[in-house]
């Protein structure tokens, strides 16, 4: 009887799983179609805007009063249509068919497009363990736009310091763990709790707090997950690395 009941709760926790996660897919659909409005009836007055700001620093470029209120205003609207894209690559989350990946493809991927500006910043981006893993059955552009993500905010915490960034990748069990962590200043405990926050962001005028939020729900969507590690865990990656996130992917079928 105590298999019988084992079995049972076992069962039952996984059926919870399952509803948990239709749920979550059914207010990411519903969400991205509300979006999807928002983004489209917001673009064209947005560029009409930018387009006007323009038009006015071109017309007084040397006006002391009026050059500078227009720049402002290309900026904020620069700024706007940032948020935008963001929210576009949010409604899209759903759209993709998913195939076996090799996931070593996608995080080399987002390293190359990064590997110039850490170069330029006296970062090293460091790759581990990139060989011999199992596939994963995901949105090879939506691994890749969860990499770029981290990757750009581990930059970003070391600029004009210059230090490490490490990305590991192995397989664990039956999933693959990627870890991506950064030698910068590391994340207060008031900001580490709301840091996969919607609207979030320690960085104003440049990040949306979109970013890490959608990543959550993109691993999700391929039944990952991510987390930030603590000082401890992070610590292992490498000596000195203060900040760290965990990815985990379940590996493809047959693996």
């Amino acid at each position: 009887m105590s298999e019988e009941s084992a079995d049972i709760t076992r069962l039952q926790e996984e059926l919870r799983h399952v509803r948990e996660q239709m749920f979550h897919m059914a207010k990411l659909a519903e969400m991205g179609k509300l979006v999807a409005v928002v983004v489209h009836e917001l673009s064209q007055p947005l560029l009409g805007i930018k387009a006007f700001a323009q038009i006015i620093r071109r017309k007084f470029p040397d006006d002391a009063f009026i050059e500078p209120k227009a720049r402002m205003i290309e900026q904020q609207a620069t700024h706007m249509e940032t948020i935008l894209d963001t929210l576009r690559q949010y409604s899209a989350v759903e759209n993709h068919e998913q195939a076996r990946v090799d996931p070593a493809l996608p995080v080399r991927a987002a390293a190359e497009i990064f590997s110039e500006r850490a170069r330029k910043l006296k970062i090293r981006l460091q790759i581990e363990g990139a060989s011999r893993l199992p596939s994963v059955r995901v949105t090879r552009g939506h691994l890749q736009q969860v990499m770029s993500n981290l990757l750009s905010n581990a930059i970003d915490a070391m600029e004009g310091m210059g230090g490490l960034v490490v990305v590991r990748l192995e397989a664990l069990g039956q999933q693959v763990r990627i870890r991506v962590g950064d030698s910068g200043a590391g994340i207060p405990a008031g900001v580490r709790e709301r840091i996969f926050d919607s609207f979030f962001t320690t960085k104003k005028d440049k990040g949306t707090g979109l970013g890490l939020s959608i990543c959550r729900d993109i691993l999700r969507q391929h039944g990952g997950e991510i987390r930030l590690l603590g000082d401890d865990e992070a610590g292992q990656l490498a000596p000195g690395i203060r900040t760290a996130f965990e990815v985990l992917l379940p590996a493809a079928d047959g693996d």
